[in-house]
């Protein structure tokens, strides 16, 4: 089976099918197909009768998509009944899934992902064309403008999609036609290609696993090439400030520099361990886990953020976000190995990253006292104005401080963040909570951030500081 092409030729990919006209300006569209050596009238009842859970499975990987149950190997005739509107379950348990928009037996069915409104956000076409020797079963996705793959925005999510999508959907064709195939013997010769698919399975296998080893390598260089760069930045850096300097300061800051830091306050590099959970935009409800290292060069003003996104079972992707010698960078890669989106050194990504930086001071607090690139502005009693300028770059956050001295707050109006695809200046707000003594410092264990959408304050990261080393 595995010898078996699933690719659509050029006529199929451009034959309209059932469906197209409910997303007439598709974001992206994804056409399969496979030969299957029996009529369309064999092979209909096996997706008539797909869905998770209490129906007969999606014959890709049930351990996936299925909860471990095997997906059916034979016809179950309660389930050959259709009606438009009927809900084929996504995963077992699940109340909603794909919906029945249209279908002819024999001929097609039409599922779609539907919005809250009822339009489809994808459609999900599955037609039977006979011909010489069989069946030709064409498949076909298509997405709108308004889905987002696990709740990653278009940028990552169409680049993620086109791998996912093509591993299931190859294995499901391939089990639809093993299945369809299996009940009417085919002819001998498929008895004498079992060596060759054998071999062929091994064969991709192995690719796919030299692939994978491969770029994983070349994602870990990259990271080391980064670490130790800001490692030799950091070691290089000027003295930081000196905490008896603090009485021309605004009263809050000095309460919270004298609160936060020991008497003699000193960290060229601090080491931490993250865990929390974070979305790709205000608009999607999806919240995904991550686990991050995150190194920070205070004196040299530099970061390196490393983190695991799990977006779905055994799928992640690894996202690096840096600010090294005023250039700031991000870069995600699907399983830690295949780079799907990456950009640097522009203007607006080069702010945002050091309003990120100034922001996440409150754990490398030496950052805050007063010197050559941090000056403090009075606003009132319980909030000051510090503004950071590095590499001829400049951004500027409200500090917001407690009576007991520590910063329980940052707001900016005005952060560059990527938005639709492209670069915006949006209200930007964080908290922190939770403070504890760690290596002589008071610093928050707690913290998220967020935009604000309509005068709305929306978190897109949750995160808890697990441990933190300094040097």
């Amino acid at each position: 089976m595995f010898s078996r092409s699933v690719r659509a030729t050029r006529t199929e990919a451009d034959l309209p099918l059932p469906g197209d006209d409910l997303i007439p300006k598709s974001v992206g569209s994804l056409t399969h197909a496979v030969t299957i050596r029996r009529p369309p009238r064999d092979v209909w009842p096996w997706l008539a009768q797909m869905g998770a859970g209490s129906r007969a499975g999606w014959y890709s990987y049930d351990f996936l998509d299925n909860g471990r149950q095997p997906s059916a190997r034979r016809i179950v005739r309660k389930l050959q009944t259709l009606t438009v509107g009927m809900v084929f379950p996504a995963v077992p348990g699940a109340t909603d899934g794909f919906t029945l928009l249209a279908f002819e037996p024999q001929r097609f069915l039409v599922l779609g992902w539907l919005s809250p409104d009822g339009s489809p956000l994808v459609t999900w076409a599955l037609m039977l064309r006979s011909v010489d020797g069989g069946t030709r079963l064409v498949v076909r996705a298509r997405g709108g403008p308004a889905y987002a793959f696990h709740g990653l925005p278009p940028w990552i999510s169409q680049r993620v999609i086109r791998c996912v999508h093509f591993v299931m959907q190859r294995k499901q064709l391939l089990g639809i036609a093993e299945r369809a195939e299996r009940l009417s013997p085919v002819p001998a010769i498929e008895t004498g290609r079992r060596t060759m698919r054998i071999a062929f399975a091994a064969v991709l296998v192995t690719v796919l696993s030299s692939a994978l080893w491969a770029g994983s390598r070349r994602q870990k260089r990259a990271l080391a090439w980064q670490l130790e760069h800001l490692r030799r930045a950091a070691m290089s850096a000027l003295p930081q400030g000196a905490i008896d300097s603090l009485d021309s300061l605004p009263a809050p800051v000095a309460r919270y520099l004298r609160w936060a830091l020991p008497e003699t306050p000193s960290m060229s590099l601090v080491r931490m361990k993250q865990r929390g959970t974070l979305r790709t935009d205000t608009e999607t409800g999806r919240w995904m886990p991550f686990e991050a290292e995150h190194l920070i060069a205070p004196g040299a003003t530099g970061f390196v953020w490393n983190a695991r996104v799990a977006v779905a079972p055994l799928l992640h992707v690894r996202v690096r976000d840096a600010y090294i010698d005023g250039e700031g960078s991000g870069h995600v890669s699907l399983l830690s190995a295949f780079g799907i989106a990456a950009a640097s050194g522009t203007p607006e990504m080069n702010s945002g990253a050091l309003h990120r930086f100034l922001a996440e001071a409150v754990w490398y607090p030496v950052t805050l006292l007063p010197g050559p690139t941090l000056q403090w502005s009075p606003i009132d009693s319980s909030r000051a104005l510090a503004t950071l300028t590095d590499h001829g770059i400049s951004v500027s956050l409200e500090f917001r401080f407690a009576d007991s001295g520590e910063v329980t707050g940052i707001y900016t109006p005005a952060r560059w963040g990527t938005f639709g695809g492209g670069y915006e200046q949006r209200p930007w707000e964080g908290h922190f909570r939770n403070y504890e003594r760690r290596n002589g410092f008071r610093v928050p264990t707690e913290g998220n951030v967020g935009w604000y959408v309509d005068d709305e304050w929306r978190a897109v990261w949750k995160g808890t500081v697990l441990a933190r080393t300094i040097r």
